[in-house]
């Protein structure tokens, strides 16, 4: 038997499968083949459309145009019993600004949600119900004085009397001070206004 070689095989092969007719299936879309005709437009099977996730800019707009009513009621005097609007953005640092603004309380707030006190940073939309109400109880702590304010509203001391006497060896010795300092007619001038304003104060 005669040896072929690889070449002249695959030629060989490669032949015989050109020579044998082409055979689609039935779901096969794509030109039209010489076995079939088609006769109508080509309908694509309906892909599935995938749903576009909803971006963090949109959502953060959209929780920030809804607003939220919160009633609050406090514990202990100063009695008030308030409503606010805020908006799901807000903190609750926000929402208690706006709280003692309505109920002109002055002080810390501190604010309780079934008995626990609420965080601060919080936002509106994690303690409101799905109606985007709450009711919310308070506690109000009076604001200390700041070391400057109890200083001013300390009463001042009353000065303490002066039992101040001057004899003459003392008013000698102002006027010999004087004249070494002015001369005799400036020191004579001076003199006399320091025992008229002395006669008055003791008076």
């Amino acid at each position: 038997m005669a040896q072929v070689d690889e070449i002249t095989f695959s030629k060989a092969y490669l032949s015989l499968l050109s020579n044998e007719p082409i055979k689609y299936g039935e779901d096969y879309v794509g030109r039209a083949k010489s076995n079939r005709s088609i006769t109508g437009p080509v309908i694509l099977p309906k892909m599935p459309t995938a749903k576009r996730p909803r971006s963090s800019l949109e959502s953060t707009s959209t929780t920030s145009t809804k607003q939220a009513t919160v009633s609050v009621k406090s514990l202990r005097p100063p009695k008030f019993n308030v409503t606010v609007s805020a908006s799901y953005a807000d903190t609750v640092f926000t929402l208690k600004e706006k709280i003692a603004s309505e109920a002109k309380i002055s002080g810390s707030v501190k604010l309780l949600l079934k008995g626990k006190v609420i965080s601060d940073t919080k936002a509106v939309e994690e303690i409101v119900d799905e109606q985007g109400k709450a009711s919310l109880m308070a506690m109000v702590t009076a604001a200390e004085e700041t070391p400057a304010e109890q200083i001013a509203s300390a009463p001042l001391p009353e000065p303490a009397a002066i039992d101040l006497e001057i004899n003459a060896d003392v008013w000698g010795a102002i006027e010999s001070t004087l004249v070494g300092k002015f001369g005799d007619a400036k020191a004579k001038l001076v003199m006399e206004r320091l025992q008229k304003g002395y006669t008055l104060a003791k008076n």
